[in-house]
């Protein structure tokens, strides 16, 4: 008898010891199949603090909600992004980082925001196959050859400086020439703007380069010395190459120095001084500086459309949605990163579209960027097309003043024409 129980116990034994086998491996179904699920990384390395956070966050958001946009609505062609992000404000350290993060977690495409990161991380992103997007204009060191990994919303800011200059001479009453100083933080935009307007493009345009002033990229606290110096020079535009703290201080300090009044005209760098900006100071401070716009302005644009479209009905509910934002309160910045993320996924959908999802790599993901033609977003912005030797997607730019608090176009939409003399670029 006792043979028996003992037996009976290791056969039961043995049953529990099948059963649990079973349960494992009836388990184990169930992430083979999680798995299984189409999944595009996509690693987002934004300015959301900092620095560069007043103009960095709204692109940064804007790239994000396109995203989760595009999930809520199907994924791409059914296939879902993940959305990786870390705030790298805009430091060339963190945004390296982020990006070792990124590269682990499998992204084909990343935004390394700023203009130092995007040119530190470029030939890193071309050696690892990893798409690069930035919603800002591109600067020279971001430029891979022969193929483009890094893609911008515009050309270079010299292109932006250039036409209004050209813009600004065509109504130029004087015989002398226009006397140019330029006013920046020590970043690369600044460096490549005053090498590609000093060194290049003087004889040219028919201007007077006086000269240029250089502030620290943080903690700029006051910059009366160097708007006095300038100014000193006798410039009759003076351009910025700066955004948000730094930004901040200097038009504080040229309104509370009077630099206008001594005839300097100022204009900074494309959506720079936005409506998110314009809260932030008081009117008197930032009354009669000039900007560019490179997209129309919502709160100036939306509402002067006798039907909105279904692009713009898109835009403005995810911001109501994911930011809880009304039209009041967004800005440019905003929707220059939205349409930066959805220039990347069209790319994405074209290149699954010529290889299919189970062959799409960075380089596939490239190609479909490079393709793209008459992408219409419904936004007000003409159908964008990108390519190898146009890695941009935002071809015209106007002129505005902020007058009473608000922006005020001074000048018609001027095509930006390609100032590079540090690359060739074919027709």
């Amino acid at each position: 008898m006792k043979k028996l129980l003992k037996e009976g116990k290791r056969l039961g034994l043995v049953a529990m010891a099948g059963a649990l086998v079973a349960a494992l491996l009836l388990g184990s179904v169930v992430p083979a199949k999680a798995a299984e699920e189409k999944v595009i990384r996509i690693g987002i390395g934004g300015i959301i603090t900092g620095f560069g956070g007043t103009t960095g966050s709204p692109i940064t958001f804007g790239e994000m909600d396109y995203l989760k946009y595009i999930n809520d609505h199907g994924g791409i062609d059914g296939v879902r992004i993940e959305l990786i992000w870390r705030d790298t404000q805009g430091l060339i350290p963190k945004a390296i980082l982020a990006h070792k993060f990124f590269q682990q977690a499998g992204v084909l495409v990343e935004s390394p925001m700023g203009s130092g990161p995007m040119e530190t991380l470029a030939p890193r992103l071309q050696r690892e196959g990893i798409v690069g997007y930035h919603g800002a204009a591109i600067t020279p060191g971001a430029f891979t050859n022969p193929e483009r990994w890094l893609f911008g919303t515009s050309p270079n800011y010299t292109s932006h400086f250039v036409g209004v200059i050209r813009w600004i001479k065509q109504k130029w009453p004087m015989e002398r020439p226009l006397r140019l100083g330029l006013m920046g933080y020590d970043w690369p935009i600044t460096w490549a703007t005053i090498e590609d307007i000093r060194d290049y493009y003087p004889p040219e345009l028919g201007i007077e380069f006086v000269g240029y002033e250089i502030l620290p990229l943080l903690g700029a606290i006051d910059t009366s010395t160097e708007w006095l110096r300038l100014a000193g020079k006798e410039p009759d535009w003076v351009c910025v190459t700066a955004a948000g703290t730094t930004l901040t201080t200097l038009i504080k300090d040229q309104a509370r120095l009077e630099i206008q009044k001594k005839g300097v005209r100022i204009c900074d760098l494309p959506s720079a001084v936005d409506e998110q900006f314009l809260k932030m100071m008081l009117p008197k401070q930032v009354e009669g500086v000039y900007t560019q716009e490179i997209i129309p302005l919502p709160q100036m644009e939306f509402p002067l459309m006798e039907e909105p479209s279904s692009g713009m009905k898109a835009f403005l509910q995810a911001a109501k949605k994911y930011r809880g934002w009304e039209l009041s309160d967004i800005g440019c910045m905003y929707l220059d990163g939205w349409i930066a993320s959805a220039v990347m996924v069209e790319g994405i959908r074209l290149a699954m579209e010529k290889v299919g999802f189970a062959n799409l790599t960075g380089s596939a993901v490239r190609e479909g960027i490079v393709s793209i033609r008459n992408f219409d977003l419904g936004l007000g912005c003409p159908p964008l097309a990108v390519s190898n030797d146009r890695p941009w997607w935002l071809t015209h730019s106007r002129l505005v003043q902020i007058r009473n608090g608000a922006h005020q176009p001074v000048s018609e939409w001027i095509e930006l024409e390609w100032v590079a003399p540090w690359t060739e670029v074919k027709e």
